[in-house]
C-alpha cells in the first residue's frame, strides 16, 4: 500500500460509492499512515467513518473539525511535504489541491464527506 487519495465534499454523500467532483472542495494525497488523525477524531466521537474497505474509506464530520485539522498540521500551507497529526506523527503529503473559494465558504458546522481511496 503506497498511501491514500483523500477528497473532501461539501455535504454527506450518503452510501453513494463513488464522491460527487461537482462538490468536492481539497484532494490531497498521502503515506499509509496519514489517516491516522481522522482515526483519532472517530474514537473522539468528531466523527464517524461509514465504509472501512478502501473503495473509499468514508468519513463524515463537520468542516469547523477538518478546518482546525488543515490548520494545526500546515495542510493549507503554500507546498506542504509532511503534516503532524496531534500526536506530532509525521505524515507524508504528496500533491494538495484546494478550491479556496469554496472553502472559505463553507461554514464550521457543515458536513462534509471525505472519502479515502486506497492507492495501491
Amino acid at each position: 500500500m503506497s498511501g491514500w487519495r483523500v477528497m473532501v465534499s461539501i455535504g454527506d454523500l450518503g452510501s453513494a460509492r463513488s464522491g460527487n467532483q461537482s462538490k468536492c472542495i481539497a484532494e490531497w494525497t498521502v503515506g499509509p499512515s496519514g489517516l491516522r488523525w481522522l482515526h483519532i477524531l472517530v474514537s473522539d466521537g468528531r466523527a464517524v467513518q461509514r465504509y472501512f474497505d478502501g473503495y473509499p474509506n468514508r468519513f463524515i464530520l463537520n468542516f469547523g473539525t477538518l478546518a482546525a485539522f488543515s490548520l494545526e498540521s500546515g495542510l493549507l500551507d503554500e507546498r506542504p511535504s509532511s503534516l503532524c497529526d496531534r500526536n506530532s506523527v509525521e505524515i507524508w503529503v504528496g500533491s494538495v489541491r484546494i478550491d479556496t473559494g469554496q472553502w472559505g465558504h463553507v461554514e464550521d458546522a457543515a458536513v462534509v464527506t471525505l472519502d479515502a481511496w486506497d492507492m495501491t
